[in-house]
């Protein structure tokens, strides 16, 4: 792909299908993360134009098209990355909230009504059209794709949404027909049912009240003239329709009745006649005073509901005024940071720290992720001190060395390196204040300092510890902790925005040494004997770990033997029991298989694993065992290994399934050759008979011959397809005499003896079978190949029947 698009670093395949295929990577000349669709020109309507109409669109609920163009004969597409799944993918078919489903509506419809104001209606909006990054944000994508109604209607997502025009026509998507296909993912999102044309009202099935449905019903009309004019209006009309249910629920009618009569009224004078008891009248007495009872709770408890509801009013609006006021606050000391910079200052720091009472750190952190992050540093964290080029924050909570770094780089930074013993002091001193925490130094398995910037750190020797990773000391020393070691840490920022501790930073400088005598491995690389390890703690896909682990010049951990199963034992002993870490196995077919060619030989699955999943890949339960995950999920980290163990010339993983297939066509060219065996001999005896009747008849004087002769010529017919047929040749139609019958007899049994001696070849045949197929199974129970076991122990149970075994190789 590289050699296609010179200008981009592709990482790893993040998805595919008939439509085309998504890549990671990244764009060289910016050093930014993008997502790069290859698509497949024959499912595209007029790419080029539409794709240059999309490149226009500018919107925070728009995914962003940065480039586009033909490469190869397939269209592409380079497209902003967002880490996160699609909405069909987040809710897998299950409702959410109402009120949850309504922001989501609120971000899809201002994303829609952007692109329409530009001239562009999406044609195919549906679920997976949608991406949530990590603040749950809606980010609409493939607009101008219109994929044709033939492909379109495999998938059951699209077409449950598109609009009937748009079925019968790929290019007559128009702003009604999103409007029918954001009011279908709404109506998915509060039912989490699939939309059809004959879908039963949202509050029939008790997600919304009935004002809802209108809404609905309109907005989904076969008439695109019948339907709301634009998307603005379909949210308006959803945010009245849920307003006025809420107001009809706060708002019940009071009870209609007879008011009570006034004490010493006078009583209504009873009907003349007999007087008896009025069964019916006390029965709706009691009715009455059921239903007074029932709205008196009703009433009391909607009065609690108002006014807790009436409290909370007052608190959001409370804590909106002061948030005001803390952000004023904040701005106005972030100003005069900056005016104070535009002076020449004695002092070579300056320290960010807004009012106690506002913000923490960490929540300032949480708050600034996603711009400090994207490289903007117009503000910082509180508690941030300014030195040189750089920021740096204490954080005060303890954590392992690689989750303080992996903190570090998803909040825009990294781990504090300091280039000398005075910068060392400083951070224990000015911004510690006195407290041991991490910096951005560890091992990198070879009895070598190395920072997490990519170079080896000269900064001074570790005064105390035999851990793996550095934190402050006093007086300008470094100490060296252990892997289980929990401390504070420090974030640096570089004020320019770039950030040369990113992890694919590091792995980029260890491939680029790999060919060198001694290759320059990541910080917090563990080595065992000539083998080199990185736990990385970021939680991806498996493919997306294994396309980082290569580019690193290395691969998911493999374990070909308990030398390697020990190491990783000891990798892991200290991780969360409850993580999932990646390995570099995976199930292809029926056989689990490492990424490297290397045979797979043996399996420590957890009791409880899941081994036997069509897509899974291999990750470990630290403490628990191995077990199978489905690879498109995001296990907790992985684990990259560099190693000169052999790859390709190593001899494969053999496949049993090969091994079972040759076993079979071998049993059955057996079979059919006992079969063939059988078949000549049952002709033989067939036509024997025949004989021996024709010589009866020849030895008959002619009287007898013709009282015979037909009662011969009905035996002959008995014989189809050179096999005796018994039931016919005891019809009541055929004579016998004493020497026929012991002419038919004697050929009857000679045929069941055959079919016999042809039942126990089979059988021998087949136990053999059986007996190498029990082989194999245990070899794949020995090596956990779980997934072909079970095949072949479902194969063993159904050559038990012989006679269904036999047909199953051809009818013998």
């Amino acid at each position: 792909m590289s050699s296609l698009l010179p200008g981009y670093g592709f990482t790893a395949k993040i998805s595919g299908n008939r439509h085309g295929a998504v890549y990671f990577a990244t764009q060289k000349s910016l050093d930014r993360q993008v997502a790069i669709k290859l698509l497949n020109p024959e499912s595209l309507d007029a790419f080029e134009s539409k794709a240059s109409l999309a490149a226009g669109l500018k919107h925070p609920n728009l995914i962003s098209i940065f480039d586009s163009g033909t490469v190869g004969g397939m269209p592409y597409l380079v497209m902003e990355f967002v880490p996160g799944k699609s909405l069909a993918r987040s809710t897998r078919g299950a409702a959410v909230e109402f009120d949850q489903a309504m922001l989501l509506m609120a971000g899809i419809c201002n994303g829609l009504a952007h692109a329409h104001e530009k001239g562009i209606s999406h044609g195919h909006f549906c679920p997976s059209c949608v991406l949530l990054n990590q603040k749950a944000e809606p980010k609409i994508g493939n607009f101008g794709l219109a994929y044709s109604t033939q492909e379109d209607a495999a998938d059951d997502i699209t077409t449950a949404c598109a609009a009937p025009e748009v079925l019968a026509d790929p290019s007559a998507g128009s702003p009604q027909s999103d409007v029918y296909s954001a009011a279908a993912v709404f109506y998915e999102l509060i039912t989490g049912r699939r939309h059809r044309a004959d879908a039963r009202a949202p509050s029939e099935l008790g997600v919304c009240r009935p004002e809802i449905d209108a809404v609905w019903k309109q907005a989904t009309d076969p008439d695109p003239a019948k339907r709301m004019a634009d998307v603005g209006a379909l949210h308006a009309s959803l945010k009245k329709a849920a307003e006025a249910g809420k107001s009809k629920l706060a708002a019940l009618p009071k009870a209609q009745g007879r008011e009570p009569s006034p004490a010493g009224s006078e009583a209504t004078p009873l009907p003349s006649g007999k007087v008896g008891f009025d069964w019916k009248l006390l029965r709706n007495l009691v009715i009455i005073v059921g239903l007074l009872f029932g709205i008196h709770l009703t009433w009391q408890l909607l009065g609690k509901v108002r006014a807790a509801r009436e409290r909370e009013n007052q608190e959001i609006i409370a804590k909106h005024e002061a948030a005001k006021k803390e952000r004023a606050l904040a701005e106005a000391a972030i100003q005069k940071v900056r005016d104070q910079r535009l002076v020449p200052q004695d002092r070579p720091e300056q320290q960010f720290e807004a009012p106690k009472e506002t913000e923490s750190a960490m929540e300032s952190l949480e708050r600034l992720r996603s711009s400090l992050a994207s490289g903007t540093r117009t503000e910082m964290p509180a508690g941030s001190i300014s030195r040189g080029e750089s920021d740096y924050l204490f954080v005060s909570k303890p954590m392992s060395w690689a989750d303080a770094a992996w903190f570090a780089e998803g909040h825009g930074g990294h781990l504090s390196v300091p280039a000398n013993e005075a910068d060392t002091a400083w951070l224990f001193d000015a911004v510690a204040k006195g407290k041991a925490a991490w910096i951005g130094v560890s091992s990198a398995g070879e009895n070598t300092w190395v920072s997490v910037t990519g170079s080896i750190w000269e900064g001074g020797a570790a005064s105390s510890g035999s851990g793996q990773s550095l934190s402050l000391g006093n007086a300008g020393t470094v100490a060296a902790d252990g892997v289980g070691s929990q401390l504070p840490f420090i974030i640096q920022w570089h004020r320019d925005g770039s950030n040369p501790g990113k992890l694919e930073s590091q792995l980029a400088a260890t491939a680029k040494s790999m060919s060198q005598p001694a290759p320059l491995f990541p910080p917090g690389t563990v080595a065992f004997g000539e083998r080199h390890y990185l736990h990385v703690p970021r939680p991806l896909s498996w493919d997306l770990a294994r396309g980082l682990a290569e580019s690193a010049g290395g691969h998911l951990l493999v374990v070909s033997n308990e030398e390697e199963a020990d190491n990783l034992r000891k990798l892991t002993s200290r991780l969360d029991k409850d993580s999932h870490i990646w390995l570099g196995g995976s199930l292809e077919g029926n056989l689990w298989q490492w990424s490297t060619g290397e045979p797979w030989v043996f399996a420590q699955w957890a009791d409880d694993a899941s081994a036997s999943d069509g897509n899974s890949a291999l990750s470990i339960r630290p403490g628990g065992g191995w077990d199978g995950l489905d690879r498109e999920e995001e296990a907790s980290g992985f684990i990259i290994e560099w190693s000169k163990d052999p790859k390709t010339e190593a001899t494969p993983t053999p496949d049993p399934g090969v091994e079972t297939a040759a076993l079979l066509a071998r049993a059955k060219e057996v079979v059919d050759a006992a079969a063939a065996k059988r078949d000549e001999a049952i002709a033989a005896n067939s036509k024997k008979l025949t004989w021996d009747l024709d010589s009866f008849l020849r030895n008959l004087n002619k009287s007898g011959q013709a009282e015979w002769a037909p009662h011969v010529e009905r035996i002959k017919q008995c014989v189809r397809d050179n096999r005796l047929i018994v039931e016919d040749m005891r019809s009541d139609e055929i004579a016998y005499s004493t020497e026929t019958l012991k002419l038919a007899n004697y050929h009857v049994e000679k045929q069941a003896e055959i079919d016999k001696q042809f039942t126990a070849s089979a059988t021998t045949i087949r136990d053999a079978y059986v007996s190498k197929l029990a082989e194999i199974a245990a070899k794949a129970k020995s090596a956990g190949q779980t997934r072909l076991e079970e095949e072949i122990t479902g194969s063993i149970r159904e050559a038990g029947d012989l006679d269904a075994w036999l047909e199953s190789l051809g009818g013998n």
